[in-house]
């Protein structure tokens, strides 16, 4: 049955989605990251996946960093 409401919601909302411009697309989808990446510590028994989330969010921060160092030295 959830399987067929997440279909379902998917597919009607998938191409009001389409529609919406880039920017507001990132407007929206950024806080919703967010809140899923603070809340899921909390939502989560498994230590397991809170380590994983912690070790794959280091390495997205060190990606940033890296993106911008080589970005401001011009070497992209």
């Amino acid at each position: 049955m959830a399987a067929l409401a997440g279909w379902l919601g998917g597919r009607l909302g998938l191409e009001r989605w389409r529609t919406l411009p880039v920017s507001r697309r990132r407007q929206i989808l950024a806080p919703i990251l967010l809140g899923t990446g603070l809340l899921f510590p909390f939502v989560t028994s498994n230590a397991g996946n809170v380590d994983a989330a912690a070790n794959a969010f280091t390495y997205v921060l060190l990606a940033l960093g890296l993106n911008i160092v080589v970005g401001f030295a011009g070497l992209l």
